[in-house]
C-alpha cells in the first residue's frame, strides 16, 4: 500500500495516535501507541509493521515512531476524518 492506495480508518487512528502522542510527549513508542488506543502492543506491531510497509510510518535507532513526509500529501482533513 502506498500513501496514494486507500488508507482505512484504521490506518488512520494509528496515523492520528501518533501525532498526538508526539505532539504531547516528543516521541512515540509502540507501548503508548497500544495505550493510546487501548489495543494489544501485538496489535500495534502488526499494524505499524503494515505502515511502515505502506511508507505512511518509520523508526528511528531508538525505534520510536514517526510519521513520514507521504502522510502529509494525503487529502486535505485526512488527519480531521473529513475525507469522504
Amino acid at each position: 500500500m502506498s500513501a496514494k492506495s486507500r488508507v482505512t480508518t484504521a490506518d488512520e487512528n494509528y496515523l492520528e495516535a501518533v501525532l498526538m502522542i508526539q505532539n504531547r510527549a516528543g516521541a512515540v513508542r509502540s507501548v503508548d501507541l497500544a495505550e493510546q488506543l487501548g489495543v494489544t502492543k501485538a496489535s500495534v506491531s502488526v499494524k505499524v509493521h503494515a505502515l511502515i510497509s505502506a511508507d505512511l510510518l518509520c523508526k528511528d535507532a531508538q525505534n520510536y515512531l514517526h510519521l513520514t513526509d507521504p502522510v502529509f500529501r494525503l487529502p486535505s482533513g485526512f488527519m480531521t476524518g473529513t475525507v469522504s
